[in-house]
């Protein structure tokens, strides 16, 4: 146990040392003359922790700014309020007003903001009915809009579309809305539900990320696009 403190021309380095852990209250001081290698070496400690301090109290600062420098879209579910949490306290107050606030995520991410929640309120279809017009009547796709419901649904069918596809015949919802993930060896156990694990980043991330790849690629096939990559 000891505190390092360097003189103004660094030629020497002082240590305060307390030789006795059990008796902290006793301490001893030792000075050094520093060769200049020395000195070169223990300035070059110096800064590297300072770094270490410096990138440590950053924390979470890094990946906003690795988020916001990739001008990428940014998919979410139900993300207002991690928006505005994130918004005020690693980039700066929050606007006076809702608009000031969407003005402000535009120029943070231009690539957009995609919610799944969103999305998903608004996908529909077909319930085998029809309407006072004749037409189909349609109704909301996830009966509930919680993150795991909704994965549910999109694993589901997912899985269904690419058996469907594999036997020639087509999905019963649309043709096209295959998603298949593929992990890194040693990687796959969210492959396994029972070891789904809520609110786990890297598990949140996931199905997020899923669930939109499929809300998409059905939007898409709906809307009649051929390019569905």
């Amino acid at each position: 146990e000891c505190e390092r403190i360097y003189a103004e021309k660094e030629e020497f380095l002082v240590e305060s040392r307390v030789p006795d852990p059990a008796k902290s209250w006793e301490k001893e001081m030792v000075a050094m003359r520093l060769s200049a290698e020395e000195r070169e070496a223990a300035s070059a400690a110096k800064l590297a922790k300072k770094k270490e301090t410096y990138r440590a109290r950053l924390g979470f600062t890094r990946m906003w700014a690795a988020l916001t420098a990739s001008k990428r879209p940014i998919v979410v579910h139900n993300g207002l309020f991690d928006l505005l949490f994130m918004c005020r306290h690693l980039h700066d107050d929050l606007p006076t007003s809702l608009d000031g606030f969407k003005d402000l995520i535009g120029e943070l991410f231009p690539g957009g903001i995609f919610d799944t929640r969103n999305i998903g309120k608004k996908i529909t279809v077909p319930d085998g009915e029809e309407n006072e017009d004749g037409e189909p009547s349609r109704r909301p796709m996830f009966a509930e809009l919680r993150l795991d419901r909704i994965f549910s649904v999109c694993k589901s069918e997912a899985e269904a579309a690419v058996t469907t596809a594999a036997e020639g015949a087509s999905s019963k919802l649309c043709h096209d809305t295959r998603v298949v993930v593929k992990f890194a060896e040693g990687h796959g156990r969210y492959l396994d539900p029972t070891k789904a694990i809520l609110h786990e980043a890297g598990y949140d991330s996931y199905i997020t990320a899923f669930s939109f790849a499929f809300m998409r690629r059905m939007i898409l096939q709906q809307q009649g696009a051929s390019d569905l990559g």
